[in-house]
């Protein structure tokens, strides 16, 4: 009763609650939604979060020694710090961005490389050249408390434990950028960004067009999700906090062998979609229940002073479901698709002639641009349930130990394995009632002329009709982060309806053309880029969200370590422990770090 009182206290303590905006409701009157669930292939990198294993998962520090000469008191205190750091660090940034550099290309760019992410979609220039580079570091520091209570006194064999860590984390992107300077000044031309009469200044730096929060036209700041902060970014709380109760099947001063339950209460924090790669401590705040063994052997011993003992600590937990708000990149569009800009859409407007919407409603759903893009992210976050179906940690330790009449020495070394099955999310359905297309490389405003009606046609008149634009209902669905794809479904061309009046696009701009806004009066229509509106607009669904880059993988991490302690022989028997490890894997989110820890102990 006394473990489960202190528990409890812990608990409530440390527990915080976690409210985030979220982008859909859940129904009417709060009734959950059924779930969606789409099964996809996982994908080795481009991943939206990174959750790596929490520090209170570690049996390479949490040790209580199976046999002591100090065991005649049956409680033992352990209070310790660690210092964790993240190393090989561009392996971070491939499974974040697939690439630890990422090259941006404008529009216009000729000879793009065909690698190249589209600098448009972030709000740079059409004709901009520049690279970023990532080396991401993750640094935590965590103190760890631990709490071992031998029950022998109600059933020989029994003890309990209690596991505490609270950790700061740190994390930044160390961020470093180029461009070619004589890219950076060059507009985007009327109507690509935003309709109305003057051209729309593009942003002309990497770092500030991803951190979202300056306008660009109709793309309209700041970004909800997905923003990159270029500082360091710092979050802590309680990174664990673990009850066991266990059983000795039979223990002895040279061998043990037991059995336990295990339980970790949801505490940390869950993963924040607002900023890329952001701390998370903990968990993500998951129930997690299981079970695991616990066994020792005294392979050598000397004199009765010295001897080897070889030890095995490990255990097996399920992480149950909670709600969690994670982002996706789009299906079929490459790595970074998540930035990708959309055209919101809503149903025809009389800004819109009866043609265009006779003709939306003979081949589908007839949309209208509604004025606003935003960056695919904002409509690709959305709430999941996320379940973990097996997490798992082992420990096997060789430990020398020394006794004098003044004390223990113990030095112990061993390895760590720790792996994490992937984590299963289900789709909560979206019913904001918000539809959006793919932009890509189509425009967003159409300038109509007045024609002769003659073959070949030519403008009667040198000013629009329309200054400010028309929305242009067009969207390309086959684009992609690196191509800007065809108008989609059959393209209706020019606006040309009774054969009296044409619309001109924004790339008539491009190749000396003159703006599609100002026109010269007389000029023959063959020689001008006329606008093509999409016949029907065709929307994303759930079924374009690539699910598996807003989850985490699988996870296999390898653990080296080593330790000295020393107990000495006096009132509390105090200890003090120091040590080192590291770590190292080839998965995506099972980082290589080294680490390390510093701890005293007493009995009582």
């Amino acid at each position: 009763m006394f473990l489960i009182r202190i528990f409890l206290l812990l608990l409530c303590i440390s527990h915080t609650t976690y409210n985030s905006a979220r982008t859909c409701t859940t129904g009417p009157a709060g009734v959950p939604c059924a779930p969606i669930i789409i099964d996809q292939p996982a994908c080795p990198n481009c991943h939206t979060v990174y959750i790596p294993r929490s520090p209170n998962n570690n049996t390479a520090y949490f040790y209580t020694p199976h046999t002591t000469e100090f065991c005649e008191t049956p409680t033992y205190l352990n209070l310790g710090v660690a210092y964790q750091r993240s190393f090989d660090d561009r392996s971070i940034a491939t499974c974040l961005f697939g690439s630890p550099i990422l090259l941006f290309q404008g529009s216009q760019i000729v000879d793009r490389d065909d690698d190249a992410i589209i600098a448009d979609n972030i709000g740079l220039s059409p004709f901009f050249n520049g690279t970023i580079s990532f080396c991401p570091r993750i640094e935590n520091v965590n103190v760890h408390a631990s709490l071992f209570y031998a029950a022998d006194r109600f059933l020989t064999g029994l003890y309990g434990t209690i596991e505490l860590t609270a950790s700061q984390q740190r994390r930044t992107l160390n961020a470093g950028e180029t461009e070619d300077k004589e890219s950076l000044t060059t507009a985007f031309p009327v109507g690509y960004m935003a309709g109305g009469s003057q051209p729309v200044a593009a942003l002309t730096s990497i770092k500030e067009a991803l951190q979202g929060n300056s306008d660009v036209g109709d793309l309209k700041a700041p970004r909800k999700f997905g923003k990159f902060c270029f500082g360091q970014q710092t979050e802590h709380g309680i990174a664990g906090a673990t009850v066991t109760i266990g059983y000795d099947c039979w223990r002895d001063m040279s061998s043990s062998f037991g059995i336990f339950f295990r339980y970790s209460a949801p505490v940390g924090t869950k993963p924040n979609p607002r900023f890329v790669f952001s701390p998370v401590i903990g968990m993500g705040k998951h129930h997690a229940v299981g079970g695991g063994v616990t066994m020792h052997s005294e392979v050598w011993h000397k004199d009765g002073n010295q001897s080897l003992v070889v030890a095995l600590d490990g255990y097996v937990t399920t992480l149950f479901n909670n709600n969690q708000l994670r982002s996706f990149d789009l299906r079929h569009k490459g790595c970074f698709s998540r930035y990708m800009l959309l055209k919101q859409l809503i149903a025809p407007t009389s800004s819109l002639t009866n043609t265009v919407a006779a003709l939306n409603s003979a081949n589908g759903p007839g949309y209208s641009y509604a004025g606003t893009i935003i960056a695919a992210i904002d409509a690709t976050t959305r709430n999941v349930q996320v379940k973990i179906a097996a997490q798992g940690d082992a420990t096997l330790r060789c430990v020398y130990t020394n006794s004098s009449s003044c004390g223990i020495w113990e030095l112990s070394a061993g390895y760590n394995i720790y792996g994490q099955t992937e984590e299963k999310i289900c789709l909560e359905p979206c019913v904001n009632g918000l539809t959006y297309g793919v932009k890509g490389g189509t425009g967003v405003a159409t300038y109509i002329y007045n024609t002769t009606g003659a073959t070949p046609n030519k403008l009667t008149n040198g000013n629009t009709t329309t200054p400010d634009g028309l929305a242009q209902n067009s969207t390309a669905q086959t684009s992609t982060i690196t191509t800007n794809g065809p108008v989609d479904g059959k393209p209706m061309g020019g606006l040309a309806f009774d054969g009296t009046t044409v619309g001109v696009d924004w790339a008539n701009a491009l190749n000396g053309g003159q703006p599609a806004n100002a026109v010269t009066s007389g000029t023959n229509t063959n020689t001008l880029t006329l606008s093509r509106l999409s016949n029907p607009a065709v929307a994303i669904t759930d079924a374009d969200l690539k699910l598996c880059t807003g989850t985490a993988p699988s996870q296999l991490a390898h653990k080296g370590f080593i330790q000295l302690a020393y107990t000495f022989d006096c009132t509390l028997n105090p200890s003090i422990t120091g040590g080192f490890e590291a770590e190292g894997s080839g998965n995506c989110f099972a980082y290589k770090q080294w680490g390390l820890w510093l701890r005293g102990g007493i009995n009582f």
